[in-house]
């Protein structure tokens, strides 16, 4: 019983927070463009005899094999290229962190040559931070390049799902209409800059200066222990 409780807490807690919210809306927004890349149809349009003609096996698969490409490797394949164009375009290095911060990469070769099993936890909680992160950066910039779609797909007459839910709003008592756009706004703000971040390799990095100090000092440990070259001693010999 206490197991089913916890289920049905994780359950509450993934379906309540942003990164599936952000899915959903993508997921919307993706059958929206897609109906009117295809078909000219949005999602509002389609109607039970529409469905009737259209849903067969082909359909079905043309659907899955373009959402799977759009999400695996085009979306994906398009934030890598805007980051190259960005570190060219501004001429930005990758950070070199000091004074306590860390590379992910520095961690985990810490922790594995040393067996440390808190430096290991810490790895593996970075590690799915940075997973998290990835998996924001592909939604948000979905939501946009769909977004934008949408708009250039659309007919006058025909409206993208985002527009719509835009310009509904409007619809609603002044009560209700303006305190939602004026949240509409901050969001789409959101979504817009985690979607072109500049540079991601910062994600890399975590403030940790009790670990940092360790690391340095296992690195000058491990130096010292390095035996001198024989030959470099025979041409500055000492003493």
């Amino acid at each position: 019983m206490e197991k089913l409780s916890e289920i049905k807490i994780g359950l509450l807690e993934k379906i309540t927070s942003l990164p599936y919210f952000l899915f959903l809306l993508s997921l919307a927004l993706f059958a929206d463009t897609y109906l009117l890349a295809v078909y000219n149809e949005t999602v509002r349009t389609i109607t039970t005899e529409w469905l009737s003609t259209h849903l067969n096996p082909s359909e079905i698969a043309g659907f899955v094999g373009a959402f799977g490409f759009f999400y695996a490797a085009l979306v994906p394949g398009m934030l890598f290229f805007l980051s190259l164009v960005s570190v060219y375009v501004t001429k930005t290095e990758f950070p070199s962190f000091k004074d306590g911060w860390v590379h992910i990469d520095e961690i985990r070769k810490y922790a594995l040559e040393n067996d440390n099993q808190v430096a290991y936890s810490e790895y593996l909680r970075l590690q799915k931070r940075i997973s998290e992160l990835k998996h924001m950066d592909v939604l948000c910039f979905s939501l946009v390049f769909l977004s934008v779609a949408g708009y250039f797909l659309s007919p006058g007459e025909l409206k993208g799902l985002m527009q719509f839910l835009y310009y509904e709003i409007e619809m609603f008592p002044w009560y209700l209409m303006w305190p939602l756009k004026i949240a509409t706004v901050p969001f789409m703000l959101f979504v817009f800059i985690i979607a072109l971040r500049a540079s991601k390799e910062y994600d890399q990095y975590e403030y940790l200066p009790e670990l940092e100090r360790e690391i340095t000092a296992t690195k000058a440990q491990a130096q010292q222990a390095i035996p001198a070259d024989p030959k470099t001693a025979a041409q500055f010999p000492v003493g």
